[in-house]
């Protein structure tokens, strides 16, 4: 299956923000956003080191220089009027899920700088990603969401997505 869908060559222009398909160059401008804002997705119920998880998350997304430029994969950027990356998504195309053996796509990062919260940019980065979905044939998106960021759970939930699982998790001691 080719995994290039036609949202790849659009842009779309909201408010001096301009949202289109990243290209290799962006990657530095997005690690260093989700490294930014890491401590959001830090869940409560673990040991936390702030730290720690802005060096895991630096090299988690360092892939990002390998992937990107697979056909399976979804990135794209929200740019301020002066070229800085303000927003991300990142997702793959070509998921499955475990139990009924759908294709999905999946979120892997979602970020946007809190000084441009509630702009419309995480809006529009979810549907360029999920019209890339669409375009594929795929009809689910999936992600995961720390339950202590309950800012991002109620956007999710505002764009439709619906509690599907719920991991926990026990600290042994």
């Amino acid at each position: 299956m080719d995994f290039s869908p036609k949202v790849a060559e659009k842009s779309l222009e909201l408010d001096g923000i301009s949202i289109c398909r990243a290209e290799k160059r962006d990657l530095p401008g997005i690690i260093d956003l989700s490294v930014e804002i890491v401590g959001y997705s830090m869940s409560p119920r673990r040991q936390n080191d702030l730290a720690k998880a802005e060096e895991i998350r630096r090299n988690d997304m360092e892939a990002l220089y390998w992937q990107i430029s697979r056909n399976n994969m979804a990135v794209f950027v929200a740019k301020n009027e002066r070229g800085q990356i303000v927003g991300h998504v990142v997702a793959k195309l070509d998921t499955t899920e475990f139990l009924t053996g759908e294709k999905q796509a999946w979120i892997l990062d979602l970020a946007v700088k809190p000084e441009y919260w509630s702009r419309g940019l995480g809006q529009n980065l979810m549907y360029a990603v999920e019209t890339a979905a669409w375009e594929l044939g795929i009809k689910y998106v999936g992600l995961t969401v720390t339950c202590a960021n309950k800012r991002a759970a109620d956007f999710y939930k505002k764009m439709g997505y619906q509690d599907e699982r719920v991991q926990m998790v026990k600290e042994l001691s």
